[in-house]
């Protein structure tokens, strides 16, 4: 066959399946056998209109993105063979490609469109949660609620610093920088270096430990930026692990580990540190203050002895004072860390919590900078932030350009001046104001979309779990169905239970416009540490056989179940909802000794966990204990319990169980607790939020327009909560996969009057026009 008669064979082998009474069976003997067929179709006359329409179609979006993706050069006459599985795409011209990692893609997104399927949706809600997914609005987009995938995350670090920040400088205040310009607008002009004005563009927030090397050499990199009179706000937060620790888990104010301080070889902690700080702010200046930390800095003393810190303190403060003995000043860090040994009220220790308590309430890691809330664990300051200062002028520069900063207060176009006596908002504060900042850090927020794990439950599964929900809001759906499964005979586990009841009571005090968005419910999934499932550590014992840990685990889910069961009623108050969840967290406060112990520690008497209720001010404690010993519950529970679990057990194959304590899923969306990042019920409430924005909202709007007949609110609520769980879980792992929203190519940027097929209802037709290749039960697609 001559190379002349190939030019158009494309174009030809598409007329000849066009013109064909069965399109599809014309398009399976070609490609079975396209050799033999060669010859005959180079003598098929090409369509005018045909050929105008694929050259057009060349130019289309879908197209040149299906050669970028193939590795082609690009243009119209590039050959490219793509074919879309859901609109995921997948380069059929590869010389990789295989039938068999085309089978398991469909495979794949068969098994989790059936996820979907079983809810039994109508259409129209089913075809709404797809456009949802096919409109780029999920998770391969935007990611969960928080930046786009690659981005840094930004904290809100003005809200709660009051008292627990300590700045170096002040550029709007300070002398030394008054000859500096005032004026925003030349953020705008560009510039191959920072614009140095006299105003707070950049604050950056140290988080730092001073008993550590890494701690003392931020700091003096700190001071050698400031002194060399850098354009930047430089604060400080002094806090350790433990410190952050201790506040992240307390339930009554407890003070902070200090040294005993017994001899001077002593080694010294953060809280110190913290209290000599807050002594030589107090007394002598923040001046004073910060030339005691930078000393420490410049000494590099690591391990901190007791006598080094205290020399160190009297040799600065002597030094303000312009005094030549240090005897009397060094005696002051002696008393001002004797007080504060033990006591929450002491004004080095207030300061010291404060610190830490900031710092826990944010999940900021220890030994770490924030610049305008941007985060960074890298502590080259010479390169980390010179690299984040380029990208924040430019963005502070669009600002000023899009009119929320300016000169005469920070306010967006349009809106009006602020009045006499109202304070202008801070750089920082509008900084705050953006889309995209979040409450707090949990490394979840930086979690590159394709690498976040998924359940999607099956419908069954979803109504098996039972659900606790926020005060008096049993009767309303939940956009957010949040799920802990752990083991509640560890430490770590009923830890977590705690933490995630103590969310649950915070919920009941937030307002929400929707009502309360959230219910929460537990699976208790044993560690493999005990040495095997539930059922395998009871079958065959009486539960006065088991273990006292498993028992106190069993005692803890049980209950949880049956609280549930009894908001379900729907007749509970606020107060009695919020007592009931009081009487879990004492249940819980009851049980801990027995897991801490593991051994010779008996499980508390039933008639304790009475008393917990009553003290709680729960009415129904007494009969749900008697209902907890009923050999009917325990058949019930156990049953449940082993299915559960080992139905989730299937789901969460993909992480090692030894690897985490407890696995919260928010929408089916997994978060890991481990011993490095334990969640704490801020981190809850922040998962919540990110659920809500990036699935959770959109999913309920649609499922709210379902009609629901015969069902009362408290069913109707749960039908829709396990709906909207269940497809908010679906969207979060189909949106994992790049797709192109075909239905929109085809309607508005590709043309199919003459190049277009469908299989399917439509079977053999082709499209009429522009846009038509959709047609209604259409099961397949096929152009040119």
């Amino acid at each position: 066959m001559k190379v002349w008669k190939m030019r158009d064979l494309g174009l030809q082998a598409t007329a000849s399946i066009l013109g064909h009474k069965d399109p599809l069976v014309r398009l399976k003997e070609l490609a079975e056998d396209f050799p033999s067929h060669a010859n005959k179709l180079s003598t098929v006359k090409v369509p005018k209109k045909l050929r105008r329409e694929v050259e057009r179609n060349s130019q289309s979006y879908l197209v040149r993105s299906g050669m970028m993706s193939s590795g082609s050069a690009g243009g119209a006459a590039a050959s490219i063979s793509v074919l879309y599985v859901n609109g995921r795409p997948i380069d059929i011209g590869l010389n990789t490609f295989n039938l068999f990692s085309l089978l398991q893609t469909i495979r794949s997104e068969t098994a989790v469109l059936e996820r979907l399927a079983q809810l039994d949706l109508p259409q129209r809600t089913a075809e709404a949660i797809l456009e949802v997914g096919a409109s780029g609005e999920g998770e391969g987009q935007q990611g969960q609620g928080g930046p786009p995938a690659g981005e840094e995350v930004r904290i809100d670090i003005v809200s709660g610093s009051k008292g627990a920040v300590s700045f170096v400088n002040n550029l709007e205040k300070d002398a030394q920088y008054k000859k500096w310009p005032k004026q925003l607008r030349q953020l705008m002009y560009p510039s191959w270096q920072l614009h140095s004005l006299s105003r707070n563009l950049y604050t950056l927030m140290m988080v730092v430990d001073p008993t550590t090397e890494a701690g003392l050499a931020a700091l003096q990199q700190m001071e050698a930026l400031y002194n060399h009179m850098y354009p930047v706000r430089f604060g400080v937060v002094i806090s350790s692990r433990a410190n952050a620790g201790v506040l992240r888990s307390e339930r009554e104010p407890t003070a902070l580990p200090m040294s005993a301080g017994d001899t001077e070889s002593d080694i010294a902690t953060a809280t110190d540190v913290a209290v000599l700080f807050s002594a030589a702010k107090s007394k002598y200046g923040t001046g004073v203050a910060f030339s005691f930390l930078f000393g420490l800095a410049e000494n590099q003393a690591v391990p901190l002895s007791m006598d080094a810190l205290v020399t160190e303190f009297g040799k600065v403060t002597a030094a303000a004072k312009s005094s030549w003995t240090t005897g009397s000043y060094e005696t002051h860090a002696k008393d001002a860390l004797k007080a504060a040994r033990g006591s929450v009220e002491d004004p080095g220790q207030v300061m010291a919590r404060t610190m830490s308590r900031f710092v826990a309430s944010k999940g900021i890691p220890v030994n770490s900078f924030l610049l305008n809330g941007l985060l960074s664990t890298d502590l080259d300051l010479q390169q980390a932030l010179m690299q984040l200062l380029g990208r924040e002028q430019h963005m502070l520069g669009q600002m000023v350009g899009q009119g929320k900063l300016g000169d005469s207060g920070n306010r967006r176009k349009g809106q009006p001046a602020p009045a006499d006596s109202e304070p202008k908002k801070s750089v920082l504060a509008t900084i705050m104001a953006e889309e995209g900042v979040v409450s707090r850090y949990h490394p979840m927020v930086q979690e590159p979309s394709k690498d976040k794990a998924f359940v999607v439950p099956t419908a069954s599964m979803t109504e098996s779990i039972k659900y606790l929900h926020p005060a008096a809001t049993r009767a309303l759906p939940k956009a957010v169905s949040l799920v802990a499964v752990g083991d509640w005979s560890t430490v770590a586990g009923l830890t977590q239970l705690q933490y995630a009841l103590t969310f649950l009571k915070m919920q009941a005090e937030v307002e929400d416009a929707d009502g309360s968005p959230v219910r929460l419910g537990f699976v208790l999934s044993m560690h493999p540490s005990k040495g095997g499932t539930f059922k395998e550590l009871t079958t065959g014992k009486s539960f006065s056989k088991w273990p006292a840990s498993i028992q106190a685990a069993y005692i803890a889910q049980v209950l949880v179940g049956l609280v549930a069961d009894k908001q379900a009623d729907g007749a509970a108050d606020v107060a009695t909802d919020r007592a009931a969840l009081e009487f879990l967290q004492s249940v819980v406060d009851l049980l801990m000794p027995v897991i801490v112990a593991e051994y010779g520690v008996k499980c508390p008497k039933f008639d304790a966990l009475t008393k917990a209720g009553k003290a709680a001010g729960y009415a129904d404690a007494k009969d749900l204990v008697l209902l907890l010993q009923a050999p009917a519950t325990e058949a019930a529970y156990l049953k449940s319990i082993a299915s559960l679990e080992q139905s989730l057990n299937k789901e969460l194959s993909a992480t090692p169980r030894s690897s985490y304590d407890v696995t919260v899923t928010a929408n089916g969306r997994c978060v890991l607790s481990t011993p490095e990042n334990p969640l704490s019920p801020d981190d809850y409430a922040l998962l919540m939020g990110l659920e809500l924005k990036a699935r959770g909202h959109k999913v309920m709007a649609v499922m709210q327009e379902m009609q629901l007949e015969g069902k009362g609110a408290v069913a109707a609520a749960d039908h829709i909560s396990n709906s909207v769980a269940v497809s908010a879980a679906f969207l979060g792992e189909y949106m994992k996969q790049p797709r192109e929203d075909l239905a929109h190519h085809l309607a508005e940027g590709v043309y199919t009057e003459h190049s277009f097929f469908e299989t399917g209802a439509s079977e053999g037709a082709a499209g009429e026009g522009k846009g038509e290749g959709e047609g209604e039960g259409s099961s397949s697609s096929v152009g040119s």
